[in-house]
């Protein structure tokens, strides 16, 4: 216990002192300015916040029910550049709306356990990705 306990203090510190190392001299400036808008700071380039302000403006286009499939203007028209990898939320949130939305950040711990855990076996872990996908359909078709 003792040995684990100076382990995690060991390995914290050293994340903590290398953190600074690491933000000043191996990122970019556009990939530092990303990280301080991530944390709130005020950043010296006017539109380093843009990818923000246009996915908050695509979650709330999509209003409670959200466009259809496919039918995010914002996402459509690539008001949201990087909306298949660093903003796919945004891209769930509008063409999918405030509900469906919240219903799958909810389940996604689950899908998540779901294929990772080793204590069942294969039939009864394919059988349970089965019900879960099947689920997701129905609640994410498309509103039309």
């Amino acid at each position: 216990m003792l040995f684990t306990l100076i382990a995690a203090f060991v390995l914290s510190s050293g994340y903590v002192l290398t953190t600074d190392f690491v933000f000043n001299n191996l990122l970019e400036p556009h990939q530092q300015q990303r990280v301080s808008v991530l944390l709130g700071k005020e950043v010296k380039v006017k539109d380093a916040d843009y990818n923000v302000r246009q996915s908050k403006i695509a979650i709330g286009s999509g209003g409670l029910w959200g466009k259809g499939f496919l039918k995010g203007t914002l996402t459509k028209y690539n008001f949201v550049p990087e909306q298949s990898t660093d903003f796919i939320f945004c891209t769930i949130g509008e063409e999918y709306g405030f509900f469906r939305k919240h219903a799958f950040a909810a389940a996604f711990p689950h899908l998540a356990f779901a294929d990772t855990a080793c204590c069942t076996t294969t039939a009864i872990k394919i059988f349970d990705d089965l019900c879960i996908w099947c689920c997701f359909n129905h609640l994410l078709s498309p509103v039309d």
